[in-house]
């Protein structure tokens, strides 16, 4: 655990360090200024911010924790290993992708063998970070530039996810899950559109 002002410097530090992406996997029950402008100035200097959803599940209302709930951060959903929406996951008219978030297994110090299998959006939202970080490596690779705003990352989730849920935009699976293989033939042939 940790306070809403070490969230908000974090944020600021790793901007002025030089980060692409950030990943947070936390969250909180309420909006907070240094942190919305933190994550403002993200973006603005080309830093992508990605934050879990939350594990409160959905009943037809908002389950999103903050900082993901804040409309100038994207918010990371959960799958399940067959693809649907996990259960757990937080829902929201903020929600805007979905990807891998069950028996994810990674690396624990508690462990015998060193390795866990865990599930949430704790561990949906480093995926969903993990496939930014390759399309921001692809970008500069084509000679394109950064993304200073959320509205062209979102543009782009637009183009490149797969519509699951809801048709169009949904409270739990946002804009879809991402074409993985598609964005990357994109990127060889020269095939995208930035706004």
């Amino acid at each position: 655990s940790g306070s809403s002002d070490g969230i908000a410097a974090g944020i600021r530090w790793a901007t002025e360090e030089g980060a692409d992406i950030i990943s947070m996997s936390l969250g909180g029950g309420s909006s907070y200024g240094p942190t919305n402008e933190a994550i403002d100035r993200a973006f603005q200097a080309g830093v992508i911010v990605n934050a879990a959803a939350g594990n409160s599940g959905y009943r037809g209302s908002n389950t999103i924790g903050w900082p993901a709930r804040y409309e100038g951060c994207l918010c990371n959903a959960a799958t399940r290993s067959d693809g649907n929406i996990a259960n757990f996951s937080s829902g929201g008219r903020q929600v805007d992708w979905a990807t891998p978030g069950q028996d994810i297994v990674s690396a624990s110090h508690r462990s015998r063998t060193g390795f866990v299998s865990m599930s949430g959006t704790s561990m949906a939202t480093p995926f969903g970070s993990g496939m930014l970080a390759i399309i921001v490596q692809l970008m500069r690779q084509a000679g394109k530039p950064q993304w200073t705003a959320i509205d062209a990352v979102r543009e782009f989730m637009k183009q490149f996810t797969e519509d699951r849920g809801d048709a169009g935009r949904d409270n739990r699976f946002g804009f879809g899950v991402p074409r993985y293989e598609q964005i990357v033939e994109a990127f060889i042939n020269d095939s995208i559109r930035f706004i």
